[in-house]
């Protein structure tokens, strides 16, 4: 299965509407029944971007974001947290923009 995001705008550690919509979505039609296989695991993958401000800074907005996004699956969305792991990396270079300020969802 190919990875799965959701975008944060630049310095923010919580979704717009817009990006809210598209979390449900996932939610609802990829993570939930990836939640119900015992041999899927859920990687939540929380990033920030490298180039701009500083490497604490950075390394805060990931791990904010991708807690923001767990917290949000596990008391949301009834998701197991045995079920889901989570990590985080600064981008130097990534591929789009956006992708710099993500969570990737991988299963």
């Amino acid at each position: 299965m190919d990875p799965a995001y959701v975008y944060f705008e630049i310095g923010k550690t919580t979704l717009d509407k817009k990006q809210m919509q598209q979390l449900d979505f996932l939610a609802k039609n990829l993570i939930a029944p990836a939640n119900q296989d015992t041999k899927v695991l859920i990687t939540v993958m929380g990033s920030a971007d490298g180039n701009t401000g500083s490497m604490k800074r950075n390394q805060y907005l990931s791990e904010a974001r991708a807690k923001y996004i767990f917290d949000i699956l596990t008391t949301q969305y009834g998701i197991s947290p045995e079920r889901l792991t989570m990590k985080t990396e600064v981008i130097k270079k990534a591929s789009t923009p956006e992708l710099s300020r993500a969570v990737i969802f991988t299963f």
